[in-house]
């Protein structure tokens, strides 16, 4: 008798794990599904014009799908410092993958854009969707064809786009700030627009980097900061200062 209950103390737990993983990867391909959804749609859109407004209420859709899916709460302070409308350059930590459909609903009333890695284009139907998006594609590995990206980004703010921008680069491996790049920077010194520092906490535990394990109803709290306004071109000592005061708030909106 001792040896049953044994056993079934055993196995219990292991049923249980393994119930909860069964239910996270069926709600990944759920995931994968409106993933791929949403990007046949934009991109058949895109045969007769493209339409930023109609591609980012799509992207809102998407993101907010996705939240709901894993129901993840997000928790939103400071946004009430910003004017819709109005041009930002938002400048956010990049810890998880959840990072981006995050920024889309709390921002969904902006007219934002977001600039991404260009590789993310070879994944298939999604990085079509990224092609024909309002968004800008980035290579950082080539000087001359980031700064024209940088220069098609100036070019989107005129028409009051919003760019949000992860300055590190990357997602971070364990949820802390990595060190920050320079194009943001140029990019407020160039357009003379406002640089908003976000503060993402809580999505490296959701997803972390090099992870498919999935933590479900988590919350993710989001620090607006208010805007840092810029009169003035910068030159590099200029930058420099500006990159060191939006990373110290963004590292001191993270929540531990």
């Amino acid at each position: 008798m001792i040896s049953v209950n044994l056993y079934v103390s055993q196995i219990i737990p292991i049923s249980v794990r393994l119930i909860n993983q069964i239910n996270v990867y069926f709600k990944i391909l759920i995931v994968v599904f409106f993933t791929v959804y949403y990007a046949i749609k934009v991109s058949f859109k895109a045969i007769f014009g493209r339409d930023k407004y109609f591609y980012r209420r799509n992207a809102v859709k998407w993101s907010e799908r996705i939240l709901d899916v894993f129901k993840v709460r997000v928790e939103v302070q400071g946004l009430e410092e910003l004017e819709v409308g109005k041009t930002y350059i938002l400048v956010a930590n990049h810890s998880s993958l959840f990072d981006i459909p995050v920024l889309f609903t709390v921002f969904k009333n902006f007219n934002f854009i977001i600039v991404y890695k260009r590789e993310l284009e070879r994944i298939p139907i999604f990085g079509l969707s990224l092609k024909v998006s309002p968004f800008v594609s980035i290579d950082r590995s080539d000087a001359r064809s980031a700064m024209k990206s940088i220069e098609e980004t100036l070019a989107k703010m005129s028409e009051n786009d919003c760019p949000i921008i992860f300055p590190e680069g990357t997602r971070s491996a364990d949820g802390s700030l990595g060190s920050f790049k320079r194009g943001a920077f140029l990019l407020a010194s160039m357009s003379l627009k406002p640089i908003v520092p976000v503060a993402i906490s809580g999505s490296s535990k959701i997803l972390p980097k090099g992870s498919f394990n999935v933590k479900a109803n988590s919350i993710v709290n989001v620090r607006v900061f208010p805007p840092i306004e810029n009169s003035k071109p910068l030159d590099r000592v200029g930058e420099k200062e500006l990159m060191n005061k939006v990373f110290e708030q963004i590292k001191q909106g993270l929540i531990a």
